[in-house]
């Protein structure tokens, strides 16, 4: 038998060896877990999982949107990042409808933001210190800029959030004042439910709300800086955001973004959780319940959370390097109103609640 013959019959048995060992379970194989997330730009601080953990394939899947929804809906993820607390419930009531099964088994918060308030540059130097009492009290008790300050060219003060019946963002704002209320009467709430919306006075607080603010913006940059627009004369004095709309793009849209000036609310303001969020079935599955595991734990390492704060969201870990990094923000932004420093955090409504909120609100928008 030739050497060239001798080393093609021990490649392949050698081959045959191995493929009876891996199915047959005695040589263990890798572990592939799946997890879908919106963003491209998520899949960078993903990177070096798979080279520290080379007994794990982790497969991402981008889909944004109901694309993303009816992915994790069918029961393809292991994991996901969603985008807010409105996918998780279309996503869990598809999966339900479907298979009449729970689609979630766990919920790990792996970042957040804020929410902030934006005011028109003009504005900034009286409605940064306007507490939210007296910016409430000022939206439901329509208030004239020259009982404010005395400029009456300015006319109403006007205030603008997105139409909370149908954006998260807007349903958090409503939720902040709400939240304020019961400060105001020394009986803070640790979240906002059913027993809190039973008040009256909450009710009529909400009814005053909605028919006194604007509500022409929607999620995101482009249409908070569409009302700022023409300095002179904005379509609104206020509105909200969340903290990571205002870092993810004001390095590249710093033109907009001179416009208007942002700042906190004062005592407590609403937190929009980034969770991780595994599949009830995979964690039944011990082999992905233990990928699943480490990659939690790889998502909350110094190196990822430091990486969150690229993407805009504040850390869910505290460290020298994270304090380091958000203060190296505030010098770069602190003109705009970035602060290091942030008020009391609630989180914002849990997703099995926003769209029972949501419904609620609906026979208090007005005509």
């Amino acid at each position: 038998m030739s050497r060239k013959l001798f080393l093609v019959i021990s490649a392949i048995i050698t081959a045959l060896a191995a493929y009876v060992l891996f199915f047959s379970g005695i040589m263990p194989g890798k572990t592939r877990v799946v997890l879908v997330v919106e963003d491209e730009a998520l899949t960078e601080i993903f990177r070096d999982f798979n080279r520290k953990n080379p007994d794990i394939i982790l497969d991402v899947v981008v889909k944004a949107g109901y694309i993303g929804e009816e992915y994790v809906a069918s029961g393809k993820a292991d994991m996901w990042l969603p985008p807010d607390s409105w996918a998780m419930e279309t996503a869990e009531n598809r999966y339900r409808y479907k298979y009449d099964d729970k689609l979630y088994g766990k919920l790990e918060k792996i970042a957040f933001t804020p929410m902030i308030f934006v005011s028109a540059s003009e504005r900034y130097a009286y409605t940064s210190k306007m507490s939210v009492q007296e910016i409430c009290k000022n939206i439901t008790r329509p208030t004239n800029w020259l009982d404010i300050n005395g400029k009456g060219e300015w006319g109403r003060f006007r205030f603008d959030c997105p139409r909370p019946v149908y954006y998260e963002e807007g349903a958090d704002c409503i939720s902040l004042f709400i939240h304020h209320y019961f400060m105001a009467q020394n009986d803070p709430r640790g979240k906002i439910g059913l027993k809190e919306l039973d008040d009256e006075n909450v009710r009529e607080l909400i009814r005053s709300l909605l028919q006194n603010v604007s509500m022409e913006s929607t999620q995101g940059k482009y249409s908070v800086i569409d009302l700022f627009r023409t300095v002179s004369n904005p379509k609104a004095d206020m509105c909200v955001l969340y903290e990571q709309v205002f870092l993810s793009t004001v390095e590249y849209d710093a033109r907009d973004w001179s416009k208007v000036r942002i700042h906190y609310p004062d005592g407590m303001t609403v937190s929009k959780p980034r969770y991780l969020v595994s599949m009830a079935k995979s964690l039944e599955n011990s082999e992905k319940a233990e990928a699943i595991s480490r990659f939690t734990e790889y998502m909350l390492s110094d190196d990822v959370q430091l990486a969150f704060i690229n993407l805009g969201y504040r850390p869910v870990k505290t460290t020298e390097a994270a304090n380091a990094a958000l203060s190296e923000l505030e010098e770069r932004f602190g003109d705009y109103g970035f602060r290091v420093e942030l008020p009391e955090l609630r989180d914002s409504m849990d997703y099995a609640f926003v769209r029972q909120f949501q419904d609620f609100l609906r026979d208090y928008m007005p005509d």
